[in-house]
């Protein structure tokens, strides 16, 4: 009777001993998943936000919408002062969002008139095609305007390329339209009601391949109030990046309308 009571007692206690050794062993567990997860989310935030940053200057792919999702950044109110040809000439540009699918470099079009297929293009031909849905002809204006001065906008003259050349359309735009501060700034709203709807926006030549791009600033914005562009910058229109995120620097802002 001892015996069995003695067993007992000793099986009582090697039992409570095995329950507490197992509760901190998932102690730890449940310790080293979390500090995993939050690695995980760590550099998932990392790769979000500078997925973009790393990609190569020749890279074909697009690059993502940038989602902001850090809670210290304030959610900015920036009041829409643009003019009503501004917003018409941005819903111009929107309507080429799923018609314009691919960017095209191929010259073969310029014989024929100097317009590519209404399906592709590059990113200039957003910008006179969105001028042309709302009754203005920029190809004429940046020709007329070439002609008077064909060595401000380093012309040769070619009705069908002029108003496909970015630099030439920083040139028009510089002697036609006011210009905007360069400086863009999250959060400061401030600064951020001098980037209206409509505004075009140029950036410096890619160290690589040496083209300049141009977009239109949008009305989508990202929670502190920077505006994402409408453009083409590899696989058709769309509005998916925000000027800070184009991999070179703004080198103009300007209000057209």
């Amino acid at each position: 009777m001892k015996d069995s009571l003695r067993y007992a007692f000793l099986g009582t206690i090697l039992c409570a001993g095995m329950l507490f050794a197992y509760g901190e062993v998932m102690k730890y567990v449940a310790v080293g998943n979390g500090i995993q997860m939050g690695r995980n989310e760590w550099a998932s935030e990392k790769q979000n936000t500078h997925h973009f940053e790393t990609q190569g200057m020749e890279s074909k792919e697009s690059p993502p919408k940038i989602e902001n999702s850090k809670t210290s950044i304030p959610t900015v109110s920036v009041p829409i002062t643009a003019s009503p040809e501004a917003l018409k000439f941005l819903e111009a540009a929107k309507l080429q969002i799923g018609v314009v699918k691919t960017y095209d470099f191929s010259n073969g079009y310029y014989s024929g008139g100097g317009a590519p297929p209404p399906d592709t293009g590059v990113c200039t031909d957003v910008i006179w095609r969105a001028y042309r849905d709302i009754g203005h002809d920029l190809p004429k204006l940046v020709q007329e305007a070439a002609k008077k001065n064909p060595k401000a906008y380093e012309s040769d003259l070619d009705a069908n390329i002029n108003y496909r050349r970015v630099k030439r359309l920083q040139t028009y735009f510089t002697k036609n339209s006011h210009s905007y501060p360069l400086e863009l700034i999250p959060g400061d709203e401030k600064n951020l009601v001098g980037w209206q709807p409509g505004d075009i926006v140029i950036f410096e030549e890619l160290p690589t391949s040496h083209l300049w791009h141009i977009g239109i600033v949008s009305d989508e914005k990202r929670p502190d109030g920077v505006p994402y562009l409408i453009d083409n910058h590899g696989e058709g229109v769309s509005i998916t990046i925000t000027p800070l995120d184009w991999p070179t620097k703004v080198v103009g802002h300007f209000r057209v309308f």
